[in-house]
Formats: structure tokens, C-alpha cells, sequence
């Protein structure tokens, strides 16, 4: 978190009560995909702040109160398909709070049904895909008044049906991309699995790549496809 007055909140919602994920055994590992959005966006002038509710674990109502408190121009909210009900409800206690807040979700459910995650009232867009210029372009257009339509990547509502903007190419020059942004992670808080356990101390991630060439069934492509 930061100071009030941040121009984007991102949010990564909990897992259910009822997840492995959840456990002390299974460990807690940052948010890297909210750290570079967080870079990304900060490094070309945008204040912005993370609210990790993995190690926060925070209501919707007492998150709507924290988002409320900072004032934040944009709200993104990560979904992945274990968390979506959570990260719905927490939609909804931030439009409730904020209703003049618009609020983007991002991330591999809402890259792999767009429309569908777009379906629940209180999210005003959808990103799909790699979210950094995504993200960065919206916040612009949010905060200055600009046209929507260039923004690749984006779904959102116009006039009762929903747009779909054009495809976000990848991103190629990964070395272009500011470090994570772990200054605005509470990294003390953060702890490997017990399987991966080699010290007491604290951890961070790291993440060497991005995409995965594999056809396995059970996982989703949805954000970086087969490459």
C-alpha cells in the first residue's frame, strides 16, 4: 500500500478458505504479475499501489475501506479462476464504496472469458492478456479523458453491448520491463512451501520467462498462449 491519492489500487484477491493454496504448507509467494504492472505504470509517472489479500486477508468490505482510503483514480483486480468468486464480491464492495471508480480485471480468467468475467455489473473493463501497456494505456485514458477505442486488449461496455477492442501483441523485448515492483509488497510475509524450504528467513520470486511452448491440458495459455 501507499499514501492516499495513488492513481491506480491493484488488487489480488485471496484464494477460498477451503485451498491447499492457503495453507502454511503450501507457502505464500509474491504477486509478480501486480509487481510489474506496479513498475511498469510507475516507472512512466503514475503513483500506484498493491493490496495483496493472499497475506492481507482483508473482507470485501474492510478492502472497499482501504481502496477508499487511498482515493484511487483506476482499480485493477486480479482473476484466476479459483479466486473469481471472491474477486467478484470485492468488486462489488469497491463499487458500493467508489462508485465512481472504474474498476479492470485482468489476469488468466478474465484473459480466457473475457465476455463472461465482463458479465458481472460492477467490473467496468476487462484486460486480456500481457496487462503492462494494457493497463498503463487505460490508466491514460481513465485519467485524461481519452478515447478507449485505441486501447488493445481492452473489453468494455458501450451502449448496452460489449466491445471488444483489438489483440495485445506480446511483449518481446522482456528486458524493456522495469524490475517487480517489491517495495510495495509486504515481503516479510512471504514464505516457500515446505517442500522448498531451504532457510527460516524471509523470500522473494523471481520469474525467468514468460509462456510456456507445452501442450498440457490442465493449464491455461490464456494470457501468453503457446510461445
Amino acid at each position: 500500500m501507499t499514501t492516499p491519492g495513488a492513481d491506480i489500487l491493484l488488487i489480488v484477491p485471496q484464494l477460498p478458505e477451503t485451498s491447499w493454496l492457503n495453507s502454511a504448507v503450501a507457502g505464500v509467494t509474491p504477486p509478480l504479475g501486480a509487481a510489474y504492472l506496479a513498475a511498469y505504470v510507475r516507472e512512466r509517472g503514475l503513483s500506484v499501489a498493491i493490496l495483496d489479500n493472499c497475506v492481507e486477508l482483508k473482507t470485501p468490505a474492510e478492502t472497499a475501506r482501504a481502496a477508499a482510503a487511498l482515493r484511487p483514480r483506476l482499480i485493477g483486480i486480479t482473476a484466476t479462476t479459483t479466486n473469481c468468486p471472491t474477486m467478484f464480491a470485492i468488486a462489488r464492495a469497491l463499487k458500493l464504496a467508489l462508485p465512481g471508480t472504474p474498476i479492470v480485471a485482468g489476469g488468466p480468467h478474465a484473459s480466457a472469458l473475457p465476455e463472461e468475467t465482463l458479465g458481472e455489473p460492477a467490473l467496468d473493463f476487462v484486460a486480456q492478456g500481457e496487462g503492462e501497456e494494457t493497463l498503463y494505456e487505460l490508466a491514460r485514458a481513465v485519467i485524461g479523458g481519452g478515447q478507449l477505442s485505441g486501447v488493445a486488449g481492452l473489453y468494455f461496455r458501450q451502449n448496452g453491448r460489449i466491445v471488444r477492442n483489438a489483440p495485445r501483441a506480446p511483449i518481446e523485448d522482456l528486458d524493456s520491463l522495469p524490475l517487480p515492483a517489491y517495495d510495495l509488497l509486504p515481503m516479510a510475509k512471504y514464505h516457500p512451501s515446505l517442500s522448498r524450504r531451504i532457510s527460516r528467513g524471509t523470500m522473494g520470486s523471481i520469474l525467468t520467462a514468460r509462456g510456456c511452448p507445452h501442450q498440457c491440458v490442465f493449464c491455461s495459455n490464456s494470457v501468453f498462449g503457446r510461445r
